[in-house]
């Protein structure tokens, strides 16, 4: 066995809630392979206490005094070169996800998760493997499946309008119900019918239904 595998994972948690840091302290005290050697409540500290005690991973929340979390992260891995930032955080909007990842986390936690599921989000850190939550995971998927469907649409040249109508060829509508509903007149809605059949390769309104759901789009 070697000297890597011997040693516990070091671990620093920085944030501005003492129970939540209590929290984490008694659950890695089980864990003989991580060692939680320091805590911070805040950002400049946090900053300090990395620099000093190099740590494998950090434990890093979003909010706290002092500076938020994500501001601090490429501060933290320019002191600490081999260290792994782990978000552990209680916000899963978009935006929060997006940045923290982007400034170079290399995971996002919820605080919510379960105890065996933070432990094993830091040994998978610190083995170099990315770390998403569930509840990120499944976000950051549906928004990868509406971006690329909506590359696609944008590629073959569906506009929003196209959109609609091809929405109300779904629900049944009649060329006359849908000039009607889009104050057209049915020469209008027919024309404007077979552009969309030719951008989807299609023949039938049936057709055309069948390919935009497949394809997603209605």
């Amino acid at each position: 066995m070697d000297e890597q595998t011997l040693k516990p994972i070091k671990v620093i948690i920085i944030d501005d809630h003492p129970i939540v840091r209590q929290g984490v302290r008694s659950l890695l005290s089980t864990c003989p392979d991580i060692d939680l050697c320091g805590d911070a409540d805040n950002a400049a500290q946090g900053l300090r206490l990395v620099n000093e005690l190099q740590p494998n991973v950090v434990l890093l929340d979003i909010r706290m005094p002092g500076g938020s979390g994500i501001s601090i992260v490429k501060s933290l891995l320019h002191q600490c070169h081999n260290c792994k930032v782990l978000m552990l955080t209680s916000f899963d909007d978009d935006e929060s996800i997006t940045q923290a990842l982007q400034a170079g986390a290399h995971g996002y936690i919820l605080k919510n998760t379960s105890d065996e599921t933070l432990a094993d989000s830091i040994r998978t850190a610190y083995h170099g493997q990315r770390v998403l939550d569930p509840v990120v995971m499944d976000r950051m998927v549906k928004q990868l499946v509406a971006y690329e469907r909506d590359r696609t649409r944008l590629a073959i040249g569906l506009t929003d309008n196209e959109i609609q109508l091809l929405k109300f060829l779904a629900m049944g509508y009649s060329n006359p119900k849908i000039a009607l509903a889009i104050y057209a007149s049915e020469a209008t809605v027919k024309r404007k019918l077979q552009s969309i059949f030719d951008k989807l390769g299609v023949s039938t309104r049936t057709q055309a239904v069948n390919e935009a759901t497949r394809r997603g789009f209605i």
